[in-house]
């Protein structure tokens, strides 16, 4: 495989990963306003949801 099929597939699967990711987002919101363990499972889903997305846009630019 060569190197751009790679980052092609890892682009696939991080953008699959980010689609999950910001459904759980979506699902915890309204739950983690009264519950202390959602609220801090919320901060840590969007801690990496966040890193996700940086990682997209590396290998976005490392195609372009």
């Amino acid at each position: 495989m060569d190197y751009k099929k790679i980052l092609e597939e890892e682009l696939e699967k991080l953008d699959w990963e980010i689609e999950q990711l910001e459904r759980k987002v979506k699902l915890l919101e309204p739950l983690a306003e009264e519950d202390e363990e959602l609220k801090l499972e919320l901060i840590g889903t969007k801690a990496l949801l966040s890193l996700y997305k940086a990682d997209r846009q590396s290998i976005v630019s490392a195609l372009a």
